[in-house]
């Protein structure tokens, strides 16, 4: 019988694939071999949300940088948990 995995693995695999990809990505951008890695796209806010009441004043903001890298880190995250 297959043992069960636990799905918390596959996300925590997926989170550190994704900063060590996106990590990669970034250093190696200096290298002209390498720097297809760095190609992505930023989303989220340009600017932050920012609400003002009086005692509290709230500031939301959220910026995701997706780069090549990081989907490769992700993609060999779910590989090595599927290999588990």
């Amino acid at each position: 019988m297959r043992e069960r995995r636990n799905p918390w693995s596959l996300v925590i695999l997926m989170a550190c694939g994704l900063v060590l990809g996106g990590f990669l990505g970034f250093y190696l951008d200096r290298y002209i071999f390498w720097q297809w890695l760095n190609y992505g796209y930023n989303f989220g806010f340009d600017s932050p949300l920012s609400l003002e009441f009086g005692i509290i004043h709230l500031v939301f903001g959220l910026t995701v940088k997706v780069n090549f890298g990081s989907v490769l880190g992700v993609g060999l995250g779910i590989l090595v948990y599927y290999k588990m």
